[in-house]
């Protein structure tokens, strides 16, 4: 390589995507293997229909999910603990509105040793009264801490003004909440939702035979083949049609911002476009949103606009925490900029250099099998496949400036949107 040789510039074709191999385990679960990468280690994902879309009382999904490690039939909450650090191994466990996941990293040789682990967490729960009391003493502390930052208020107060106070999506824990969730709730749930027909798997890495053995071994065996009975949730979005929210804390020297409104998943004709145009807008490090309020301004360290996609649903938002005094000024900007969007075409020179930005970001979500992994996850739930994600980047090329000025115009007119501010608004500040 010669290094005083400036490499090539290369136009971004296409990614050669790893496709994943479908088969079964015996008692139905759908396994997808992603056979990538050299190194001989692994990734487990155990995906459940069980997040907080499902739930008939506030913090059961995840309190579920975070037990399951908490003992087991056959092994203690430390020996679990214990043992996946002997084997170098780590198990995640979370929870988002949809879908709750169990994930196990390790290396292949110590692969049957973990996944006998996982297998008893996931099928024999013990739910311990003890470990119950344990992480909702320290749930609820972490909540009241949580409870006082600005960031976090805007942030469930949007969605709560975006969806309704009621839907699954919009509704969030009050600290009566912690009192009134029982241990029997947390095992119904589990007993409702943690079931093989409820179940997907994606297992990606050095994926071998024998792996795939073990895993039909351990979680694909007929003593767990317990039935779903899962709630159809017919929620319906019932926002509220005000438009701007402050909630006031006269101690605060930031106000955190949220500017938005509902929106539509991936599954939507216009998201990929909209995608692009979020990215011009706030999307990353050199968007408007930047330059103007953080570069030039200096009103916030950061800011950004991003489009959450749930399988139900989806929305728009703008976020940023920004020193009290600046408040106003910085939604007024947010506003502009905004509508500069709505009133002049993109020039050629930004929209080649935004697309390029979001074509290699695109690359990197499938740059190693466990961000392989990741990526076909949210394929998966929303029944995609990678022709998908060809067409994406076929819509982000041939996108064009007047394009992205009829999406301006269609979605992000501010009007429509709500504006959430936890913190002073100072409406009259002359600094």
């Amino acid at each position: 390589m010669d290094r005083k040789k400036q490499p090539e510039f290369k136009k971004f074709e296409t990614i050669n995507f790893v496709k994943t191999i479908k088969s079964n385990l015996q008692n139905g679960i759908e396994v997808y293997s992603i056979k990538a990468g050299s190194e001989e280690v692994i990734k487990l994902d155990l995906i459940f229909n069980a997040g907080v879309w499902y739930q008939n009382a506030p913090l059961v999904a995840s309190f579920t999910n975070t037990l399951l490690r908490e003992g087991s039939k056959n092994f203690s909450s430390a020996e679990i603990s214990e043992r996946l650090d002997f084997y170098g191994a780590y198990l995640q466990a979370y929870t988002e509105k949809d879908l709750a996941c169990v994930s196990l990293y390790c290396q292949n040789k110590h692969f049957e040793s973990t996944i006998k682990i996982l297998a008893d967490i996931i099928k024999y729960p013990l739910f311990a009264e003890d470990e119950f009391n344990i992480n909702l003493n320290k749930r609820k502390e972490q909540f009241l801490v949580d409870s006082e930052k600005v960031n976090v208020i805007a942030s469930k107060k949007f969605q709560e003004i975006i969806f309704g106070k009621s839907h699954p999506y919009g509704k969030h824990a009050e600290i009566e909440d912690f009192d009134a969730l029982k241990r029997n709730m947390l095992i119904d749930f589990y007993n409702d939702y943690y079931t093989p027909e409820n179940c997907k798997i994606i297992i990606s890495g050095y994926v071998e035979e024998n792996i795939l053995k073990l895993l039909d071994e351990y979680l694909g065996s007929k003593d767990w083949d317990r039935k779903s009975n899962i709630i159809r949730n017919d929620a319906k979005v019932s926002g509220l049609s005000k438009q701007m929210h402050l909630i006031e804390k006269e101690d605060s020297v930031q106000s955190a911002i949220r500017v938005g409104k509902f929106l539509f998943n991936k599954t939507h004709p216009d998201y990929m476009g909209m995608n692009l145009l979020n990215m011009i807008l706030g999307g990353y490090f050199g968007s408007r949103l930047m330059s103007n309020i953080r570069e030039d301004k200096g009103y916030t360290y950061g800011i950004g606009s991003f489009i959450v996609s749930l399988k139900h649903a989806g929305y728009f938002a703008i976020s940023t925490e920004t020193g009290s005094e600046y408040t106003s000024r910085t939604i007024e900007e947010i506003e502009k900029e905004i509508k500069k969007l709505q009133t002049k075409a993109i020039g050629n020179a930004e929209l080649s250099r935004v697309k390029n930005h979001f074509l290699g970001s695109l690359v990197r979500n499938f740059d190693g099998p466990f961000e392989m992994s990741d990526s076909f996850k949210s394929l998966l739930e929303y029944k995609l496949d990678y022709d998908y994600i060809n067409k994406m980047i076929e819509t982000i090329k041939t996108t064009t400036p007047n394009d992205l000025l009829e999406l301006s115009n269609k979605y992000l007119d501010f009007d429509t949107m709500k504006v959430v501010v936890a913190g002073k608004l100072n409406q009259n500040s002359n600094n």
